[in-house]
């Protein structure tokens, strides 16, 4: 349950001492998250870019998709990555589903992204990442990356994938 949820929760009334824990649990995190936030903003680019290049290698037609198919797969791990990092600051799934997931997983069944290219993609992400940031950081930014193979992978197989 994220700490908003908690909040929600306790409407009305004062913490309980588990939910006082826990806001001290999550207080006591933040610097740390926040330091992971700055790495991945200071690696975002170089983490898109080898994955980027990877999917090229794997998957050399996708860019007959649609002319800008590269420079747009590139923007959407990019918005994905960024709600990553306010997910995480946040300490909430939810949000990460509900601000940019499930928007770009809409337009990738549009673009007929077929689900293996999906969590290729979410997969190399996350792969870079591991390889970019310090343990820590990248600790407190997995499950979150988790949840991008998790929903995005999750999209529909397309009648005809075009590529």
């Amino acid at each position: 349950m994220s700490w908003r949820e908690v909040l929600r929760q306790c409407e009305g009334r004062y913490l309980t001492a588990e939910e006082r824990g826990r806001a001290l649990a999550f207080a006591h995190a933040l610097p740390q998250r926040i330091r992971a936030g700055e790495e991945v903003e200071a690696q975002e680019d170089a983490a898109v870019e080898a994955t980027c290049a990877a999917l090229r290698e794997a998957y050399p037609q996708f860019g007959r998709v649609h002319p800008q198919a590269w420079d747009r797969l590139a923007h959407d791990l990019r918005l994905v990555l960024r709600a990553d990092v306010r997910a995480m600051l946040a300490d909430d799934a939810d949000a990460l589903d509900n601000h940019a997931l499930h928007y770009v997983r809409s337009i990738w069944a549009a673009y007929q992204v077929t689900p293996t290219f999906a969590r290729d993609a979410c997969q190399l992400l996350s792969e870079q990442l591991r390889r970019l940031l310090t343990a820590e950081s990248f600790a407190a930014l997995d499950p979150f990356l988790a949840r991008n193979r998790d929903v995005l992978g999750g999209i529909p197989e397309p009648n005809a994938a075009p590529f």
